[in-house]
């Protein structure tokens, strides 16, 4: 390697170092709250960033694996990651058939036409969620979807394929 690649490789990772790690500081706060014990949790005294071990802590030593055998045995865990694997795939499939179409009829529109479709739909796309809450809770009631999943799946399309068709304008 010449000197200027090294310097600039050299310069890059100065760059981009920094963010990567203040970007994987959450993973690592939750990681290693997860495997300690309400104890380290709770006592103030204790140092965070480390893995302490307190005398005559009757929950054990840190690390521990209680908190998330506690999530996978004494909660729905499981089925909520189901659930959420369900709506986010069915909104994937029902945003894609409704987007690639029209995204790829509204980009061979040429003109004005065309353009005006893809500001209208752009400008669709930035309506705030919470104007909409109450009229979307007004559908899902009339269809008797409240408090089933069924509700999620019809709510999401309508956020996701406006900007998924001004996507495939671009």
């Amino acid at each position: 390697m010449t000197w200027s690649a090294i310097r600039s490789h050299g310069l890059s990772y100065l760059i981009v170092g920094p963010f990567a790690i203040v970007l994987a500081f959450p993973f690592y706060w939750m990681v290693t709250t997860a495997l300690k014990t309400n104890g380290d949790l709770y006592n103030l005294a204790n140092v965070p960033f480390k893995f302490t071990t307190t005398k005559g802590d009757p929950e054990g030593h840190s690390p521990t694996l209680r908190h998330i055998s506690f999530i996978f045995h004494q909660t729905h865990y499981v089925r909520w990651l189901e659930n959420t694997v369900f709506v986010g795939a069915l909104v994937v499939v029902i945003t894609l058939v409704l987007a690639l179409p029209a995204g790829y009829a509204l980009a061979r529109l040429s003109g004005r036409l065309g353009q005006s479709v893809g500001v209208g739909i752009f400008l669709t796309y930035l309506v705030p969620p919470t104007l909409l809450f109450l009229p979307l809770s007004r559908v899902i009631s009339k269809l008797g979807l409240e408090d089933r999943l069924g509700a999620l799946v019809l709510v999401y399309p309508s956020f996701t394929g406006p900007f998924s068709v001004w996507l495939r304008l671009g």
